[in-house]
């Protein structure tokens, strides 16, 4: 039986040690000649396992004869370092902005995630709030038809409220701490919402930097309380049937009476 020659393919890199010694001897040879390796070759020295580069069986001979091209082309061991270093650096800086733009998209993503969170849950609030002042105004509907022809007093004073937000909050800010403001003002007059709101919403976002501005001495504490004193002032008007009543009834009394002064005034 005939044992089987491996053939060995493409460039495979020999071990740091050997790769030395591999590089050193390409140099030479591409500087003196190939008659620079039939010396090495013919020498005692030169037959050891060192060596074994020389020969085209060798694993890293492909390795070696590239090398001598290398050097025979006029490349440097400093050129291909730089060239290398230089490699490196730029993948280097491609990974860090990858995720860069991985971390900036994910803060985008929770951000929004925890505005329509909020979002959800006041509307909800603000529907059912609305539903209950529809019922009362249609069921108030038919008495206002009685009470056409009896003496209306002055109605209150409407309250008018006006608060200005800091000029270092950007409108994301503003609009999540807007509808905190609501919710916890609704919280106290909507019955389906329940009590503790505030507190329970403080206690879960604690480490979450977007409500800070539920902290007593975050610089924005006031900003949100003065908002939800507004919307609680509105949540009263809102809820105060009986006023709303009354101010319909003088707006009825006052249409009324425009049409009866066009009347006079065309005949």
């Amino acid at each position: 039986k005939q044992a089987s020659k491996m053939v060995v393919t493409g460039i495979i890199k020999p071990p740091p040690d050997i790769r030395a010694v591999v590089n050193r001897t390409a140099q030479f040879v591409a500087k003196n000649g190939r008659a620079f390796e039939t010396k090495i070759l013919a020498r005692e020295e030169g037959k050891s396992k060192k060596f074994d580069f020389l020969h085209t069986t060798s694993p890293f001979h492909a390795y070696y004869e590239d090398r001598v091209t290398f050097y025979q082309n006029g490349g440097t061991d400093d050129a291909e370092k730089k060239e290398k270093q230089k490699q490196k650096e730029e993948k280097r800086l491609e990974t860090e902005n990858k995720k860069e733009e991985s971390t900036e998209q994910k803060k985008s993503v929770l951000a929004s995630q925890q505005k329509a969170s909020v979002v959800d849950v006041v509307a909800k609030a603000l529907l059912t709030q609305r539903q209950k002042i529809v019922q009362h105004h249609a069921s108030a509907t038919q008495e206002n038809k009685d009470d056409e022809d009896e003496p209306l007093k002055k109605p209150r004073d409407m309250v008018f409220v006006n608060v200005t937000a800091p000029a270092n909050l950007t409108s994301m800010q503003i609009d999540t701490i807007k509808v905190m403001a609501q919710f916890t003002a609704l919280a106290s007059s909507v019955r389906a919402i329940g009590g503790g709101f505030l507190d329970s919403v403080t206690r879960k976002e604690w480490q979450n930097p977007a409500f800070d501005f539920l902290k007593p001495r975050h610089a924005h504490f006031a900003y949100f309380s003065a908002l939800v004193d507004c919307y609680k002032k509105i949540a009263a008007v809102a809820n105060d049937v009986e006023h709303l009543e009354h101010l319909n009834r003088c707006a009825g009394a006052a249409a009324t009476t425009t049409t009866k002064t066009t009347k006079v005034v065309t005949d």
